[in-house]
């Protein structure tokens, strides 16, 4: 069966204030009963190769490990995307023989920068990354292209952490965001990003690309195509 990935939101809470986010933030988590019932109804389905867990930020649901372990024994590759604030070596290594992939969102390494997104600088990125390569995880990072970062140049800190994969995301505010006009940059502008770290062979995905383009599980169960977590109404309730 060829690769196909479902994202599941385990949670909205987060650590951060992403000014670019758009998951809600109700502090909604799925229990590990409702997991386990959507990974079930997702196994039915003979549709996905992997689960990516998501958020939110994952590693603050309560029930991250055991979530894990249940996506590893329905015979899913499981994959994490996190910021990387609550990883750590320990957490790593009691899942190098689980996690097939973890994505890491680094949408600079400037600490004003990071504040003026609503971010927080991850002092040892180098390091974790180090570990999840080293523990034969491959390992994704992130970087969501808006305003605040468009000038900054990546490849220093790509060099360091060298992914195995490197995905760049074009910044989608919701309609109903604050900080459209604060964020939004042109097609052009983002181009010119992925033009720049072409060397890196990113993964490059613009606003229309990004609007319905992953399958996803929100953190109140809804299963659909609908990214910006606006139209629960087309979905299909799971839980």
């Amino acid at each position: 069966m060829e690769e196909k990935t479902l994202n599941l939101h385990l949670t909205d809470r987060c650590n951060f204030q992403c000014k670019h986010c758009f998951v809600n933030t109700k502090g909604r988590e799925l229990s590990l009963d409702e997991c386990k019932k959507i990974i079930d109804d997702i196994y039915e389905m003979n549709e996905f190769t992997r689960i990516n867990l998501a958020g939110g930020e994952p590693m603050m649901a309560h029930h991250l490990q055991d979530v894990i372990d249940y996506v590893v024994r329905k015979g899913f590759m499981c994959s994490l995307i996190t910021n990387g604030s609550y990883l750590t070596n320990e957490f790593i290594h009691r899942n190098e023989n689980k996690l097939y992939m973890i994505g890491i969102s680094v949408d600079s390494t400037d600490d004003d920068i990071n504040e003026l997104i609503g971010r927080k600088t991850i002092k040892y990125i180098v390091e974790l990354c180090e570990e999840i390569k080293k523990s034969n995880i491959k390992l994704k990072i992130n970087i969501c292209i808006n305003k605040h970062n468009v000038s900054f140049d990546f490849k220093p800190i790509i060099e360091r952490i060298k992914p195995d994969r490197l995905k760049v995301l074009q910044v989608l505010p919701t309609p109903h965001s604050k900080y459209v006009e604060e964020l939004t940059v042109t097609s052009d502008e983002f181009n010119e990003v992925c033009t720049r770290l072409m060397e890196y062979n990113p993964i490059c995905e613009d606003n229309e690309f990004m609007k319905e383009s992953y399958w996803i599980v929100d953190s109140e169960g809804y299963y659909g195509k609908d990214n910006l977590h606006l139209k629960n109404a087309n979905k299909i309730k799971l839980v």
